[in-house]
């Protein structure tokens, strides 16, 4: 499916597959960092058919998932140069959330 979507987009957007890895590489390169983290942890990771086993381990793996994920996209940011793209539009709408967020008026116990 992935190969079939990226057909459709270099070719309605008219890219070359150079310039759609260029783009997509950082997010490909995450996505295999985290697969190598989830998949490592599986191994340490309690086994066991408790419904509390099976949640702690699939809590684990989606939180180490989501730090490997974030991880490796920054890394990848940060050695091609902080380029615009998603990643710092992510970052600004973050950004704006916190500020937002910090405007708030805090609501006293009374």
């Amino acid at each position: 499916m992935f190969a079939i979507n990226g057909f459709q987009i270099r070719h309605a957007l008219k890219l070359s597959v150079t310039d759609q890895w260029r783009i997509c590489y950082r997010p490909v390169l995450a996505s295999v960092v985290m697969f190598l983290a989830v998949s490592a942890a599986q191994s340490i990771l309690p086994v066991g058919g408790a419904i509390a086993t099976v949640t702690v381990r699939l809590l684990m793996s989606i939180a180490i998932g989501a730090f490997a994920y974030l991880i490796a996209l920054w890394a990848a940011w940060f050695a091609a140069g902080f380029p615009d793209g998603a990643e710092r539009h992510a970052l600004r709408t973050f950004q704006a959330v916190v500020a937002r967020l910090r405007r708030l008026p805090t609501q006293r116990a009374t």
